[in-house]
């Protein structure tokens, strides 16, 4: 009788351990109300029941892998895929079983092909396949993200040759534009030159009708007078080649007189 008393303590000792652990425990009680709050689609409460998981949890307790993964798929619901990668890596190094760290590397790599970031994607899935190598799921989006890599960089060499392309095509144009107004330029300064002697053309003509002019309008003194310096000048010539002859008349040698006796 008392053996079999005994036994029932013990195996209710036990069960009320077992059920304190369960539901005594705040990690325990947080995490299945985040849980629970996830699966309704109540992302935001389940991440503060997750937050307040950890809070009460320690470095070495065995379910703050779970847990952190928990908190990673959560994050990625929101739409919070850095934060989701972060979490996840904590996850990593918090565990040390190669199966949920496969899985964990999958939802990594989820997280990073979100952000568009498909070289660090291929890493994650590169990684679970490491750990797990029959994990079909990231066989399956390692393959679709070392297509859209291959893409990627496709459209990148695209985009740069378009670049380059339009940054030559300006140069052309700019080039265009300075040929263009260095011939403007030079069609302008002949057209000035040329309005310039057609201008000096127009005004000859009127000089020599004003010279003409200004002939006309002499008075007959002026006429007479300047006809008068004229014949000055005339008879002054004159006298100096009379003056001259004498003098050759002079400095003449005699010439012998011969007699015809």
């Amino acid at each position: 009788m008392n053996t079999r008393k005994t036994i029932y303590l013990s195996i209710l000792f036990c069960s009320w351990c077992l059920m304190g652990f369960t539901w005594g425990d705040m990690l325990s009680r947080k995490t299945q109300k985040g849980n629970e709050l996830f699966e309704a689609g109540r992302y935001e409460d389940a991440l503060q029941a997750f937050t307040e998981a950890d809070v009460h949890s320690t470095s070495s307790d065995p379910r703050l892998p779970k847990l952190y993964k928990n908190m990673g798929n959560t994050y990625a619901k929101l739409g919070k895929y850095e934060q989701a990668a972060a979490m996840y890596q904590k996850a990593l190094e918090a565990s040390g079983n190669a199966a949920f760290q496969a899985d964990v590397q999958y939802n990594a790599g989820n997280a990073w092909f979100k952000q568009h970031q498909y070289q660090q994607a291929l890493e994650s899935y590169k990684q679970a396949l490491e750990l797990n190598p029959k994990h079909k799921q990231s066989q399956k989006n390692k393959e679709l993200v070392e297509k859209l890599i291959v893409q990627q960089q496709q459209q990148q060499q695209k985009n740069q040759q378009n670049k380059q392309d339009q940054q030559q095509q300006n140069q052309q144009n700019q080039q265009n534009q300075q040929d263009k107004k260095d011939q403007q330029q030079k069609q302008d300064q002949q057209k000035q030159q040329e309005q310039k002697e057609q201008q000096q053309e127009q005004k000859q003509p009127q000089d020599q009708k004003q010279q003409t002019a200004d002939q006309a309008e002499k008075s007959p003194e002026d006429k007479q007078q300047q006809l008068s310096k004229e014949e000055a000048l005339r008879i002054l010539d004159a006298l100096k080649e009379k003056e001259q002859l004498p003098q050759q008349q002079v400095q003449a040698p005699p010439r012998p007189v011969e007699k015809d006796w």
